[in-house]
């Protein structure tokens, strides 16, 4: 089995809090019009993914996050190997 790569949940969301405000988003809860409590990520005028828990807020910014940073490092890597 492999080693888990943080040793509890807490850790893991904190460095997923951590990276996402690197690139400008912010988790914040509030209560939407209907009374619902929900979680949504904020960055700039961007649409905002709305979430009830807080774990799969954090879940989801994890993968986005995953995706999105391999996406722009195989950009600059392309960009490097063209000059």
């Amino acid at each position: 089995m492999a080693a888990p790569a943080w040793r509890s949940p807490d850790e893991q969301f904190a460095k997923v809090l951590e990276r996402a405000a690197a690139v400008g988003f912010q988790l914040v809860q509030f209560e939407a019009p209907d009374g619902q409590l929900v979680w949504e990520w904020r960055r700039g005028d961007e649409p905002c993914p709305q979430f009830v828990t807080r774990r799969v807020a954090l879940n989801y910014m994890d993968d986005w996050l995953r995706r999105n940073m391999a996406t722009r490092r195989r950009s600059l890597i392309r960009r490097h190997a063209r000059r």
